[in-house]
């Protein structure tokens, strides 16, 4: 979808409607540079035939975000890794089945069930588009129920502007309440994490790196060859 052409598309034509149903569009659902896409409409081509078949989205148009706003690329990206936990509680009769739940810009992913433990070890590494210095990143402790909700069992909420420094910081924590804000004298357990919060590299970057890479492998090169000729002409002269 081409938002220029789309425009000049609406100023050319005429817009008639002719029926109103949802469509879900896999490329949005879910993607973190689409900010609420509750209600939106599509103006541009439809496909199929009024009173016979379904209208369908089709071809080049313009879709208004309506409660929100459309597309944000994002500069930088969120690396974390998720390491371990350790003394979680025992949710279920002497033992948990603990995941984690890591939301941060809007997106939400999880990592694998350890079933029967409370000192799970993951090792999982999750990434999300984000330059807001002001978002966050929680990570949710839960423990998997096949009858009713999961169990909370922790959580930890930490602000990306404790990571613009660009490096990587491994760390533990004490899992918090559902009030992280509250100082709790219940012990939750702890959970380890690695974290990375940095510029995201494009395609024109990398290709910029790949090519610093090759003069500086030829620079090396040359520069090998000038000294084994130097210490051959030295040998010669002997």
């Amino acid at each position: 979808l081409l938002g220029r052409r789309g425009l000049h598309y609406l100023a050319n034509r005429k817009a008639m409607v002719t029926g109103l149903k949802r469509f879900t569009f896999k490329q949005f659902h879910g993607s973190p540079h689409v900010r609420y896409p509750k209600v939106s409409m599509f103006q541009g081509e439809w496909s199929g035939i009024p009173l016979f078949s379904t209208l369908k989205p089709h071809g080049e148009g313009l879709v208004m975000f309506f409660d929100g706003w459309g597309f944000a690329r994002e500069d930088k990206v969120l690396y974390i890794t998720i390491i371990c936990c350790r003394y979680l509680n025992a949710a279920d009769i002497g033992t948990s089945d603990p995941y984690c739940e890591i939301v941060c810009n809007g997106l939400k992913l999880q990592t694998s069930v350890k079933w029967n433990n409370l000192n799970p070890v993951y090792n999982e590494s999750f990434e999300f588009d984000v330059t807001n210095p002001k978002a966050t990143v929680q990570v949710v402790v839960k423990d998997k129920d096949f009858i009713g909700n999961d169990d909370f069992l922790g959580q930890i909420v930490l602000p990306l502007s404790d990571y613009e420094d660009g490096k990587e910081h491994k760390q533990s924590f004490l899992l918090k309440g559902e009030d992280v804000y509250e100082n709790e004298e219940f012990d939750r357990g702890e959970i380890d994490v690695k974290i990375l919060w940095t510029e995201r590299k494009f395609e024109d970057d990398l290709a910029k790196l790949d090519l610093q890479l090759i003069m500086v492998i030829r620079l090396q090169a040359w520069v090998r060859r000038i000294i084994a000729l130097s210490q051959r002409k030295a040998l010669n002269k002997e």
